[in-house]
């Protein structure tokens, strides 16, 4: 507004320029060592999302990303995962899927055999849990979903993450 203002002669200067932004500050990322990742995969190994933990741990997906990941983007004879998706809340729209923002983000992950190991298990216990929820199952797909099959929300993914950082005393970290 300043600018056209300028240039329509309203004002003679745009003081705006002779500003100095404040720098944005940037926290200091914490990364646990490779004994408290070890406490941290254990204890996590009897949570609903152990599962989707330690994928975060073996691959470095944002949470998102993990959330977003349906069982059409895993090959596991092969090892490999492919992101096509991340979920996310949006203030007034609620929880949203959605394709990456870049071709970047569209990418392929080589999965470790202990990984491989890990999502089988994940597959097992998504069967049990459809018996379990029975025609409440809503089978989207989804690889890390709620107890009901439908898309899990990275807020509670999060929220539930941390809960279990403090409980085992350890610093406090993100879950990318």
């Amino acid at each position: 507004a300043l600018t056209d203002a300028v240039k329509d002669g309203v004002v003679a200067r745009n003081v705006v320029e002779a500003v100095t932004s404040p720098r944005k500050s940037t926290k200091e990322m914490v990364t646990l060592t490779p004994s408290q990742l070890g406490l941290l995969l254990e204890a996590s190994e009897a949570t609903h999302y152990g599962n989707l933990i330690f994928a975060a741990a073996h691959t470095g997906l944002r949470r998102g990303e993990l959330v977003g990941l349906k069982w059409t983007d895993v090959d596991l004879e092969r090892g490999t995962l492919s992101v096509q998706r991340s979920a996310g809340r949006i203030p007034g729209r609620g929880l949203v899927v959605t394709e990456p923002k870049t071709s970047k983000g569209r990418r392929q992950i080589d999965l470790g055999a202990e990984l491989v190991g890990v999502l089988r298990a994940q597959r097992a216990r998504q069967a049990e849990e459809r018996l379990a929820a029975g025609p409440a199952w809503q089978d989207e797909g989804w690889v890390f979903p709620k107890r009901d099959g439908t898309c899990s929300d990275p807020d509670v993914v999060s929220h539930s993450f941390h809960s279990l950082v403090g409980k085992l005393g350890l610093p406090p970290t993100r879950l990318h």
